[in-house]
């Protein structure tokens, strides 16, 4: 699953990764990467993947089958030494985050900590901006925090899962998210035991209070590989909850 604000989106380019049924996390697949050519990537709606100075959360479900230094999750260039920004990057022991403002140093970002590096297993990972407040965690616990007032470096690029420049992930990754406009964890949380089972952000009165939008979502079932995939869209220009 690959999920973008409050709509689904397609990676459209795919070199010699695929689904396995082998292993997953959750569902009935998962995404299988050999560590020396595979990977897939996205140059739809890339709009969405530029933060700026937004609220996110990027979360994923890895099975890392190698350490070695270099091999990272998510890269915002599949080309740039500096990409806007780079997470589940491999330092040979820990997993690092790195963030651009302006495509030539990581000034938002330099060596950041997202936790030991687990082999042969299911490890969640996931980092957050609040504000101006980030945070990474490691399977619910929370590893780093820094601030920063800076807009995340903007780029035309594709977004690319397994390969950054040259490095290339080892292993198998589930249920990738990313959520523009909310940081879902800001504290120690409990990880989730089941697939997400909806498209882009949960709106509810928690979180967001103000109006019931329930009657400007549109909802759209297209055929999947295993179902219906559904995605949500709310039409109405402000922030609520809704019901169903």
């Amino acid at each position: 699953d690959l999920e973008i604000s409050n709509y689904s989106t397609s990676l459209d380019y795919v070199s010699g990764a695929a689904i396995t049924t082998s292993a997953k996390k959750f569902g009935t697949g998962s995404l299988v990467l050999n560590g020396t050519s595979d990977y897939v990537e996205s140059s739809t709606t890339l709009e969405k993947y530029n933060f700026g100075g937004d609220d996110f959360t990027v979360d994923w479900w890895e099975y890392r089958l190698s350490a070695s230094s270099g091999k990272s999750v998510i890269s915002r260039s599949t080309s740039a030494s500096f990409p806007p920004f780079l997470f589940g990057y491999s330092d040979g022991t820990n997993l690092r985050a790195f963030i651009t403002s302006n495509g030539s140093s990581w000034d938002i970002a330099n060596n950041k900590n997202m936790g030991t590096i687990t082999t042969g297993a299911w490890t969640h990972y996931a980092i957050t901006r609040e504000g101006d407040t980030y945070r990474t965690y490691k399977n619910g616990v929370q590893q780093d925090t820094w601030t920063s007032s800076l807009d995340i470096y903007s780029s035309t690029d594709n977004l690319s899962i397994g390969k950054y420049v040259t490095n290339y992930f080892t292993g198998y990754i589930d249920e990738v998210r990313m959520i523009k406009g909310y940081a879902e964890y800001t504290s120690a949380f409990s990880v989730k035991t089941r697939q997400y089972l909806m498209s882009g952000i949960n709106w509810s009165v928690e979180k967001f209070g103000g109006i019931d939008i329930s009657d400007d979502i549109t909802f759209t079932a297209t055929p999947g590989g295993v179902g219906l995939d559904i995605v949500a869209v709310n039409n109405n220009a402000s922030d609520g909850y809704m019901s169903i």
